[in-house]
């Protein structure tokens, strides 16, 4: 959300599959959840490069780049890494683990299984995977020591074929596209809406979130909650979320003058460092422990995943965002900042 560069190269390069930033649970449990974030990353950096107006814009060669990277059929000259990057993605950072947590109980199970793991193999073709899937229940209730990895690994193999069915849809037009109950997809991820987006967006950046004293320790912050009316210490994983927060906030008001902007509950999962659900924690929970003043407060718009918050004045007149160029300014000078390496793992703290 900070280091946008670095999250392209997550998606782009094979370095990409160490400390992966979209997860199991977005991806695989939540369909395609948050992908849209990731194509209108790779788009930014298609149209611009490192230059704030598009460069020899052609809508259709950027389709190109995003069916490639999707794993779909594509005409004209590519980039070779990143064609089919999101399945392999999904091979190398879910399908591979499944496999490898069950091979390391190898000692305890049979022969038979241990073949069956090599045709779940994250190489083998999706024809033979689909095979290898239909076996999945007759050895989960066989071997109940690997339920849980095999139960993963039939939800992985559906979304790669799942994945191959995308490709039409993915190229509908904007407009004129509805659900079954007639109404506009807000959820829909089409091509056309990804580019759009995109060029608002514009080129990819590099920020910093600058603070003009420890934030930490020059506030108090708790966790209220119901068995803890008194409120209870602040987790390093609360604090990951707090000042992600608080980013997604600066950045998203470089675009807007409203006080209340979408809060996109996947597009943060990806970004946190721990495993957590939307429904795991609530925003509005994290007060000031003298006054219990919230930090965040959220308004419900509609839909699953329609959420926007705002930032409460006290804590947010403590930050401001700054680009790497920024950074060496005399007024930056021995403040603390953060940066992010565009992946899933805490944010970094520095003094300038």
């Amino acid at each position: 959300m900070l280091n946008e560069i670095g999250e392209y190269e997550q998606y782009a390069t094979a370095s990409g599959f160490d400390n992966h930033r979209l997860k199991y649970f977005t991806l695989i449990k939540k369909n395609f959840s948050g992908l849209e974030r990731a194509l209108t990353i790779i788009a930014r950096e298609k149209i611009f490069g490192e230059d704030d107006a598009p460069k020899n814009f052609e809508p259709e060669r950027i389709k190109n780049y995003l069916r490639a990277w999707c794993g779909f059929p594509f005409d004209g000259e590519v980039e070779p890494r990143l064609v089919n990057r999101l399945p392999e993605y999904i091979r190398q950072n879910f399908l591979k683990s499944c496999v490898e947590n069950c091979r390391a109980k190898s000692a305890e199970f049979p022969s038979e299984f241990i073949k069956f793991l090599e045709d779940l193999s994250p190489t083998k073709p999706l024809a033979e995977l689909k095979i290898a899937a239909e076996k999945i229940s007759a050895f989960a209730k066989k071997f109940s020591g690997c339920k849980l990895e095999l139960g993963r690994a039939e939800k992985i193999i559906a979304a790669l074929e799942e994945l191959q069915d995308k490709a039409e849809y993915f190229d509908k037009k904007i407009f004129g596209t509805y659900t079954a109950d007639g109404k506009n997809d807000y959820r829909l991820i089409t091509f056309e809406r990804v580019i759009a987006n995109a060029l608002v967006l514009g080129r990819l950046k590099k920020f910093f979130l600058v603070c003009r004293r420890d934030p930490f320790q020059s506030f108090e912050i708790k966790k209220f909650t119901e068995s803890k009316p008194a409120g209870k210490k602040l987790l390093a994983a609360n604090e990951d979320l707090i000042l992600k927060l608080t980013a997604m906030y600066l950045v998203q008001k470089k675009f807007s003058d409203q006080k209340f902007v979408p809060l996109n509950n996947m597009n943060l999962v990806n970004w946190l460092w721990k495993d957590t659900k939307p429904e795991d924690f609530d925003l509005e929970q994290f007060k000031f422990a003298r006054t219990e003043e919230k930090i965040f407060e959220l308004r419900h718009v509609g839909g699953v995943n329609v959420n926007k918050f705002c930032v409460c004045e006290e804590w947010l007149k403590n930050f401001y965002l700054a680009e790497e160029f920024e950074l060496e300014r005399a007024e930056n000078r021995g403040r603390i900042f953060f940066g992010d390496s565009g992946r899933a793992v805490p944010l970094a703290r520095n003094i300038l």
